[in-house]
């Protein structure tokens, strides 16, 4: 057991008296793991889900070499030749699974160090073995083992479901091609309610689901009037998204074709300060508490006059910007601010650059004051040519319009730069930003355009996701999406915006997510993307910009 001790007593010869001593026992970190997926969804012949994962050290001492062993069910397998990604995991080659366990291959995987009282998140990548089974395939293991301790070793057990392509794995009745009773040939009232031989409505058959637009022998011994399967829109399948897909929105920007990337980095406008007996704001900062423990007030971190931060933009050198867009916004203007607060301008300090400039954007209002004043807004404005001479490296961006004063609730300002340039690996990309209000378990949808099982992540700018409250999800055809953090971490699905903002200085950016979500395998031209936000805590939050970079089907 970690941390485990012996006492024991020394007596001495002569009279005296005895004393107490505590000899620590020294055992080795002991390690757990868990993962925050209670399933996943492989889609297509070869879909693919990275599944998030965190190691714990929790014994007293440094593991040097902690090891993950990954079973896959039957019908799947671990991607090759690395399928955990994070600095210093090495994985060796697949391997016939022991027993116990799922059935499938193995893969053993060996990290870094450990300190003791330490977390390591990674993601363990499952890909599907072709079209041959689709459904509930088993459970994934993902078992941890401290070296020095013996068996049996923490497991986390993930359920794991295979899809063909489109989002439900079972055939609708409407679609089946097994004939049914009730369109046999021979002439019923249910069929032929008045004997013509006139084709009309009165004898066209009630659409039903057993109804196919396919013949069989079954419905066509002998052609008549009345039972003749001419297609007609009574028996078409239902729409869905795979065979009927809806055009996606005009973007507000994408790019001609493949070989291009995108990145978002952001930093909050506010910051907090403690309220009552509740946690620091130094721990909510950290990531270890929630921002509902805090007040928040405005932020002046880099030398604004009013509010101000900073960003790090990591771009790779002599890569060409396609395109990139400044984002900010803000639930928090002052209702009676004197002069009128210009919602449309900002200051923004480029890498290298002395003094800050103002930038000009275009203002969509989200609510107003009863004055007529806008309360809540997000703005934006078209700096290619800015980010392209001043390249990566930190971004500040200060002056808001005016903040209300004091300790503030339940709000948020922040901004989010968006970056397309050329990366030869990259796919096609496009970026949306009509705001979308998330209020409701299901908030609104928006159809993005993909590539038949070809690769798409997904990255999104928005405001006022908490990253104490669980139960927002952002759904792509109806499967959850992990979040990245910092470095190789991911979040959870189940707090897709979690306050990330890739670039900013402190894990929690107060209520600003600027970030990226794990890449996933999609069925059909388009996809549907929904954020949600459910129990136990219903997050109210704003969708404001959604990018969606595609890569086509792997030859």
């Amino acid at each position: 057991m970690p941390g485990a001790a012996l006492v024991y007593s020394l007596q001495p010869d002569a009279p005296g008296r005895s004393q107490n001593q505590r000899l620590g026992l020294g055992v080795d970190g002991y390690l757990q793991v868990t993962s925050s997926a209670r399933g996943v969804e492989l889609v297509g012949p070869d879909g693919a889900v990275d599944i998030p994962v965190t190691v714990t050290n929790v014994g007293g001492r440094t593991v040097d070499v902690p090891t993950l062993r990954l079973t896959a069910p039957h019908g799947a397998r671990w991607a090759q030749p690395d399928p955990v990604t994070a600095p210093g995991w090495t994985c060796g080659p697949p391997q016939p699974s022991y027993e116990p366990g799922p059935g499938g291959d193995t893969v053993v995987c060996t990290g870094a160090r450990l300190l003791a009282g330490s977390d390591l998140q990674v993601s363990a990548r499952l890909v599907k073995n072709g079209m041959s089974e689709h459904g509930d395939l088993g459970t994934a293991e993902l078992a941890i083992e401290t070296p020095g301790v013996d068996g049996p070793f923490p497991a986390a057990k993930v359920g794991v479901t295979a899809l063909p392509y489109g989002t439900d794995p079972t055939p609708t009745p409407s679609v089946t091609p097994t004939p049914m009773p009730s369109v046999t040939p021979t002439p019923t009232p249910s069929v032929t309610p008045t004997p013509t031989p006139t084709p009309t409505p009165s004898v066209e058959p009630t659409p039903t689901p057993s109804v196919t637009p396919t013949p069989t022998p079954s419905v066509e011994p002998t052609p008549t009037p009345s039972v003749t399967p001419t297609p007609t829109p009574s028996v078409t399948p239902t729409p869905t998204p795979t065979d009927s897909p809806t055009p996606p929105p005009t973007p507000r920007y994408s790019t001609p074709a493949g070989g291009y990337a995108v990145t978002e980095i952001g930093a909050p406008l506010l910051t907090c300060t403690t309220r009552g007996s509740g946690d620091t704001c130094a721990a909510v900062l950290a990531g270890t508490s929630d921002s509902d423990d805090v007040s928040l007030t405005p932020l002046n971190a880099a030398g604004g006059d009013s509010v101000s931060s900073s960003a790090t933009l990591d771009l790779p050198a002599g890569r060409q910007v396609a395109w990139a867009g400044l984002y900010w916004a803000s639930n928090s203007v002052h209702p009676r601010a004197n002069p009128l607060p210009t919602v449309d301008r900002i200051e923004v300090r480029p890498p290298g650059a002395a003094a800050y400039a103002p930038v000009t954007g275009r203002v969509t209002v989200l609510a107003q004051h009863g004055s007529g004043r806008p309360s809540e807004f997000q703005a934006f404005a078209d700096v290619t040519a800015l980010v392209s001479q001043h390249r990566g490296g930190v971004w500040s961006v200060a002056d808001i319009a005016e903040l209300r004063e004091g300790s503030l609730v339940d709000a948020y300002a922040g901004w989010a730069l968006v970056v397309v340039y050329a990366d030869a690996s990259g796919g096609q990309v496009a970026v949306h930003d009509t705001p979308l209000r998330v209020a409701d378990v299901t908030g609104p949808s928006l159809t993005v355009a993909t590539q038949p099982g070809g690769s798409t992540r997904v990255g999104v700018v928005a405001w006022e996701g908490d990253r104490g409250l669980r139960g927002d999800q952002l759904l792509l055809d109806g499967f959850p999406l992990t979040p990245k953090r910092a470095g190789a971490a991911v979040g959870s699905p189940d707090n897709a915006f979690d306050s990330t903002a890739t670039g900013y200085a402190f894990p929690n950016s107060l209520l600003v997510d600027a970030k990226g979500f794990s890449r996933v395998t999609t069925a059909g031209s388009t996809a549907t993307l929904t954020p949600t936000s459910a129990a136990p805590d219903d997050d109210d939050y704003v969708v404001g910009v959604v990018t969606v970079e595609t890569r086509p089907a792997a030859r």
